[in-house]
C-alpha cells in the first residue's frame, strides 16, 4: 500500500509538474525503483546540465509549493498552482460544511483546523486577529451563505467572511496539508539540490533492502497503466 502512495506521487511529479509546467521531455528520463521506497526521476537534457543548487531549490520550491502567494496566484486564472488552488479552496468549504452539520467529525475538524492557524500564527508573516474554535465555528456558518461564496469566486479581494474570518479562511487555504500541499509534488531536497551528490546506480544494490536499483519505463509509473 506505501508502495502504491510512493508511485502515485512519483507520476504526479513527472505528469503535473515536469512535463507540463518545467517542459522536460520523456526522451531524456530516466526512471528506476530506488531499491527500497522511492523512485528516481533523471532528466538527462543536456540543455540542464548547468542548473546549479541554487536553480535546482527553486525547481523544488516551486513543486512543493513554498512561498506561492495565493492571490497573485489565482489571478494568474486556472493553470498550474492557479488551478490547484482553486481546487483547494473548495476543499476548505467542504471542511467548513463538515463542521456546520455538527456531525461525529465536526469536532476533530475543528481541533485539526485550529492546530494549523495554531502552527500558521508563528510565522512572522502571518497576521490574524484570532485563532480560536469559536471563530473557525463562526467561520463555517458564515460559508453557508451561497452569496457569501459565490462573491469569493468571483472575486478573491473580497472580505466576504468579515475582517477577522476573512484571513482565517485564507490561512486555512494556505496552510492546510490536504489543500494546497496535496496539489505540491513530493521531493527529494538534498538529492535534488544538491550537484556533488552521487547518484546511486542502476544495477546496484541499496544498502539496507538489498534489493536492486531497476530501471524500467516511464509509463509504468502510472498507476492507471498497470
Amino acid at each position: 500500500m506505501k508502495m502504491e502512495i510512493i508511485q502515485e506521487q512519483a507520476w504526479k511529479l513527472w505528469s503535473e509538474f515536469l512535463e507540463p509546467e518545467f517542459g522536460f521531455k520523456e526522451e531524456y528520463v530516466q526512471t528506476s525503483f530506488s531499491g527500497h521506497r522511492g523512485f528516481h526521476i533523471h532528466v538527462r537534457d543536456p540543455r540542464y546540465f548547468h542548473l546549479d543548487s541554487n536553480a535546482r531549490r527553486e525547481i523544488v520550491n516551486y513543486i512543493r509549493g513554498e512561498g506561492i502567494d495565493i492571490q497573485s496566484t489565482l489571478a494568474g486564472g486556472q493553470n498550474g498552482w492557479g488551478k490547484r488552488v482553486h481546487s483547494g479552496i473548495e476543499k476548505v468549504l467542504e471542511k467548513l460544511e463538515i463542521i456546520r452539520e455538527k456531525g461525529s467529525k465536526s469536532k476533530m475538524m475543528i481541533d485539526e483546523m485550529h492546530e494549523l492557524l495554531n502552527n500558521r500564527a508563528r510565522s512572522k508573516t502571518v497576521q490574524l486577529k484570532s485563532k480560536s474554535k469559536y471563530r473557525i465555528m463562526e467561520l463555517s456558518e458564515l460559508a453557508e451563505s451561497n452569496d457569501r461564496v459565490d462573491r469569493l469566486r468571483k472575486d478573491h479581494t473580497l472580505s466576504v467572511f468579515g475582517d477577522v474570518c476573512t484571513p482565517i479562511f485564507w490561512e486555512l487555504v494556505r496552510g492546510d496539508s490536504s489543500v494546497v500541499l496535496s496539489g505540491a509534488g513530493e521531493t527529494d531536497e538534498a538529492v535534488t539540490v544538491d550537484t556533488k551528490r552521487v547518484i546511486r546506480w542502476v544495477g546496484s544494490l541499496h544498502g539496507k533492502s538489498g534489493l536492486r536499483v531497476t530501471e524500467f519505463p516511464l509509463e509504468r509509473l502510472d498507476p492507471d497503466s498497470q
